[in-house]
């Protein structure tokens, strides 16, 4: 091991992780200590998180719900981390700026870390943290050549300075967090990444909400609310009633507590409800409702903010609050609504059926995504084939639908109500399909189309 180099161990304890499948993974968005800014990273466990986002002091919400999703059942997540408009790297110049370190990830995790100059020996000393590293080169090429493989800073320098240069701090880092933009971050997170459930610890306004349902619709997921810690009984109800579109969204309350070294520690309860998802999702697939003891059982979580009791939690559960609770000694996740009915099916509020639609729809979309660049011919093999990976996936996920009468709980139709000569000619196949996700229920119809498949009819 080269002598210029400081290396610190530490372990991290992390749970055994959980089964990995599409549907139940998760999106986490907010403020990290360090890590790219709006780049989708995905990871499967708390060390993951460390070695990239780094440490609790750098977002706490954050960091406290992707551990306790993780330990709760969680397989993997996608962390964006949200900057605002104008995020700074931390930066310093050595002599006038001869030799100039800058940071290369935005945010104040750097303000702090040094850089010197030690004229004999032509070496640049970085002090970041724990970590000592030094540089060496004859010229001032050679210097910043023999930097450029620093993993966190780059280096500059336009020439040598005379004399030795002392320790000096970078500065000025900032990730501008206290002005994002809700909807600029999430936007990061495209479609192409999958269905899922997507959570922003510690943004609790109602332009939270609006913004998360207009990214759900638009990307087939789920979006899991919050609100501040302490919040009353009444003020969730009222925080429920206040979402005005939330077919995509659920609010889980109150906060958790987890035991730690320093004493019990209150946390969101979006990492419970990640967790007993990921293990419905994982065990049963996306109609399984994670409020069944076996999924929706803290594992990790010791506590609520505040219990409730069997008449409370009723009324709690009428106006869509998804509440955790102490029942039969256990506690657990004990509602999973949506705050409006999935796709205005008004009997269909269990937060489950819109994750099968986001299922149905991403798994469809999928599909018709390999006929892009078909060539569509005038028999309607390539329509007959379409139509024949369709009704293989669905009934792949048959458990999830209601027979009635002759249908098996689903409906294929690419016939010529949907798709014309005239749309077949500019290049677009489409499907409708429709599934049946209660036994009193209409169908719900999601609308496929594969676009720019060519057009030879």
């Amino acid at each position: 091991m080269s002598a210029r180099v400081t290396v610190s161990t530490q372990a991290i304890a992390s749970p055994p992780p959980g089964v990995v499948v599409d549907s139940g993974q998760a999106f986490i968005v907010g403020q990290t200590q360090r890590g790219p800014a709006h780049v989708p990273t995905r990871i499967f466990g708390l060390a993951d998180f460390r070695a990239v986002f780094g440490e609790r002091s750098g977002g706490t919400d954050l960091y406290d719900v992707v551990a306790s999703a993780f330990k709760e059942g969680l397989g993997s997540a996608y962390i964006l981390r949200a900057v605002g408009p104008s995020p700074v790297n931390a930066t310093i110049g050595l002599d006038s700026a001869k030799i100039v370190v800058t940071a290369k990830e935005p945010g104040a995790f750097a303000n702090g870390w040094t850089a010197a100059y030690t004229s004999a020996s032509k070496t640049i000393t970085l002090v970041k943290g724990d970590t000592t590293v030094t540089y060496t080169g004859t010229t001032a090429a050679e210097l910043q050549a023999a930097a450029a493989v620093d993993p966190d800073v780059d280096v500059t320098v336009t020439s040598l300075p005379a004399s030795n240069v002392s320790a000096t701090a970078l500065a000025s880092g900032t990730d501008d967090y206290s002005n994002v933009v809700i909807a600029t971050s999430l936007a990061y997170l495209d479609a192409d990444l999958g269905d899922g459930a997507v959570v922003w610890p510690g943004k609790v306004s109602s332009a939270t909400a609006a913004a998360l349902q207009s990214h759900c619709e638009d990307t087939n997921r789920l979006g899991i609310l919050s609100v501040a810690s302490g919040t009353s009984q009444a003020n969730a109800i009222a925080a429920a009633a206040a979402v005005t579109d939330g077919a995509n969204l659920v609010l889980a309350w109150p906060h958790v507590t987890v035991s730690t070294n320093s004493g019990d520690l209150t946390i969101e309860p979006t990492g419970v409800a990640l967790g007993a998802r990921a293990s419905a999702h994982a065990a049963e697939g996306p109609q399984a409702s994670p409020i069944r003891d076996i999924y929706g059982k803290a594992q990790w979580v010791t506590g609520v903010e505040e219990d409730t009791t069997a008449a409370e939690w009723t009324s709690l559960n009428n106006a869509a609050v998804s509440v955790i609770r102490t029942s039969n000694g256990n506690l657990r996740l004990y509602g999973w609504k949506t705050l409006d009915a999935p796709d205005g099916v008004t009997n269909l509020q269990g937060a489950q059926f819109r994750d099968v639609i986001n299922r149905v729809a991403v798994g469809c979309q999928q599909i018709a995504d390999s006929f892009v660049g078909r060539t569509i011919d005038s028999k309607g093999q390539a329509l007959g084939e379409f139509r024949g990976q369709l009704v293989g996936f669905l009934s792949g996920m048959k458990a999830a639908f209601y027979e009635g009468g002759d249908d098996p709980g689903y409906v294929v139709d690419v016939g010529s109500g949907v798709n014309s000569t005239a749309s077949l000619a500019a290049g677009d196949v489409a499907a409708a399909v429709g599934v049946r996700l209660a036994p009193t229920a209409e169908f719900v119809t999601i609308e496929i189309t594969a676009t720019d498949a060519a057009g030879a009819i």
